[in-house]
C-alpha cells in the first residue's frame, strides 16, 4: 500500500469506527436518537465534527506524519484496518462486519499498549 493510500485508509477507518462508538455512546445517553431522523441528524453532525478533527487538526497531522507500519503489531494493524474498510464498503453481512470491527479494535489496543 503506498503511503498516500495508507495514510488515506488510517483516516477512513479512525473516522468509520469513530462515529459508530460515539453514536452508540449518544444514543446510550439519549436514547431518542436512535429515531430515524434525529439519527440521521445527530450522526451528520458527529461525522463532520470527526472529519474535522481527522483532518484539520492536530489529529490529522499524526496519521500525515507517523508510520505504524514499523512493528510486529503495527503491520498487523494495517491489515485490520484494510479488512476492516473492505467489510464496511463490500456489502458483507453484519456479523463480518462485527468481526473485522472487534479484529481493528483489538489490533489497535495490541498496538498502542502502554506499560506504566
Amino acid at each position: 500500500m503506498s503511503r498516500e493510500a495508507y495514510i488515506a485508509a488510517l483516516r477512513e477507518s479512525a473516522l468509520l469506527l469513530a462515529k459508530r462508538l460515539t453514536m452508540q455512546y449518544i444514543v446510550g445517553r439519549f436514547p431518542f436518537v436512535g429515531l430515524a431522523f434525529p439519527n440521521a441528524i445527530v450522526g451528520l453532525v458527529v461525522g463532520k465534527v470527526l472529519e474535522i478533527a481527522l483532518q484539520k487538526t492536530e489529529l490529522g497531522l499524526f496519521f500525515a506524519y507517523v508510520d505504524v507500519r514499523t512493528s510486529r503489531q503495527g503491520r498487523e494493524f494495517e491489515a485490520s484496518m484494510s479488512a476492516y474498510l473492505m467489510a464496511q464498503k463490500g456489502g458483507y453481512g453484519p456479523e463480518a462486519k462485527r468481526l473485522a470491527e472487534d479484529r481493528l479494535i483489538n489490533s489497535f489496543e495490541s498496538f498502542v499498549r502502554f506499560s506504566g
